[in-house]
């Protein structure tokens, strides 16, 4: 990690998305920093593989919850999102 003039720049690996998201917004919350430049590899375990039909099973599992994605809006001919 390097910090200046406010921005950070986060390095390295990490083994899942979720910490890469955690150490993107654990740096956003440093009083004086104004943005983050995010440079870390997710490398995911070897031991961990999942076949076409289970990561396509899954994706179709979470779309089907609701409110897992906002629902697109159009509203004065712009596209938006919204919860729900």
């Amino acid at each position: 990690m390097t910090i200046r003039d406010g921005i950070v720049a986060l390095m390295g690996h990490v083994g899942t998305y979720g910490e890469n998201h955690a150490a993107e917004t654990a740096a956003l919350r440093v009083k004086d920093v104004k943005a983050v430049a995010e440079e870390i590899e997710v490398k995911l375990p070897y031991d961990v593989k999942h076949a076409n039909k289970e990561t396509a099973d899954a994706a179709v599992n979470l779309m089907a919850w609701p409110g897992a994605f906002p629902s697109p809006r159009l509203r004065s001919g712009s596209l938006s999102a919204r919860a729900g």
